[in-house]
């Protein structure tokens, strides 16, 4: 349970780092709009750069995003453009945490705030600070510290409320709501979920509504509210469907998936997964989706489905990149195979394709990973 709300936390930390190419046509894909206008002109170099950088994590491609980042940040250094530099390294500490790189997720972090102070007068701080204040909460809950998470993502939401942004500030709230549950503040939680959908609520339908409200409902899915959980991930569902984006579609589909599944309508949750899949943009996106339907199966014992699903995962997983979801999708498999692998050797070679050997069922699970682990069923909220 407490990797599961992990998750959740990291996941909700990318509410710093999404769409704001419908914001703004700043070069920062952030869930914030970007300082506008940057003191000094950046170069074409390092907005291309940080670009780049969000197509690879975009892809899940953190490691490459991280290398990207930190050459963009490189050249704001070499402009003296401190704001920007502060940016790119709040999003290369994103990179690193995606990565489970805590360390150097801590030092771009450190770096990227002591950039801030420094520019602290200059047009647009306020909203990178907000960024940056969001992806820091969710290091500090990476390293065990709630209550200053807390605190963290209460500041966000006052610099995001001071440059006027409702967008990140709903975000960073999402995410408050989120600890005080951690911490057994179960009404305060709940009242600041409820806040954010009649704010939600008001708002035209735009890519932007659709990412709030798919964030609201699994933060009411972990707090126990199925009922509301399903109907705010529908209408994120049909405001995905009618803006005809398939990534926003596929990430509606896979938490309805999870929010069936706790409401123990298996049947459900396995075609929410397998529609989630089949609207995929993503290798790691498919690969959830896929492993989230593989153990919806075995949980029901529907043997035969469960065998015929492996080869897509074979497919999907197959050039998955290295992050902090990745290693969870090795993990969740190893547990599904081994209880296929355990019912294949009860009902003999048959089950296993005439297979030889009863553990041998076309793919291999990670031999490192470990039978104790469960992979959190709250995939990360949005596209990366």
């Amino acid at each position: 349970m407490r990797l599961k709300k992990l998750l959740l936390y990291v996941g909700l930390g990318l509410l710093t780092l999404v769409v704001a190419n419908a914001l703004s046509p700043s070069p920062s894909r952030s869930y914030d709009r970007p300082p506008n206008p940057p003191l000094i002109q950046t170069s074409t170099d390092a907005r291309s750069l940080l670009q780049q950088g969000r197509d690879q994590a975009d892809a899940g491609r953190f490691s490459e995003a991280a290398r990207l980042w930190q050459q963009a940040a490189s050249e704001y250094r070499q402009q003296g453009d401190k704001l920007q530099e502060a940016m790119s390294l709040s999003y290369l500490s994103f990179a690193y945490l995606q990565l489970g790189q805590l360390p150097q997720a801590i030092a771009a972090m450190q770096q990227s705030q002591t950039l801030l102070q420094q520019a602290s007068n200059q047009p647009g701080a306020t909203v990178i600070l907000a960024q940056a204040l969001n992806t820091f909460g969710s290091i500090q809950l990476a390293m065990g510290q709630t209550e200053a998470a807390l605190q963290t993502w209460e500041n966000a939401a006052k610099n995001y409320d001071f440059a006027r942004d409702e967008v990140g500030k709903l975000g960073a709230i999402i995410n408050q709501s989120q600890a005080l549950q951690t911490l057994g503040l179960y009404r305060r939680a709940q009242a600041l979920l409820e806040q954010v959908n009649q704010q939600l609520q008001s708002q035209s339908d735009t890519l932007i509504k659709a990412t709030g409200l798919r964030s609201l409902g699994v933060a009411l899915q972990v707090v126990g509210n199925l009922e509301q959980s399903q109907e705010v991930l529908q209408q994120s569902l049909a405001i995905s469907q009618k803006l005809g984006s398939d990534a926003a579609t596929s990430a509606a589909l896979f938490s309805l998936g999870n929010t069936s599944r706790a409401q123990e309508n298996f049947d459900a949750a396995i075609e929410f997964y397998r529609q989630a899949a089949a609207k995929a943009t993503t290798p790691l996106d498919k690969t959830e989706a896929l492993l989230s339907q593989l153990k919806t199966l075995v949980k029901q014992q529907q043997w035969e489905e469960a065998k015929a699903l492996l080869p897509q995962i074979k497919q999907a997983s197959a050039n998955l990149p290295p992050s902090r979801m990745s290693v969870y999708a090795q993990v969740n498999f190893a547990q599904s195979w081994i209880k296929i692998a355990q019912v294949s050797q009860s009902f003999g070679a048959g089950f296993t394709n005439q297979s030889p050997h009863p553990r041998d069922i076309s793919l291999n699970p990670p031999q490192s990973a470990s039978s104790n682990y469960q992979l959190p069923i709250t995939k990360k909220l949005l596209n990366y």
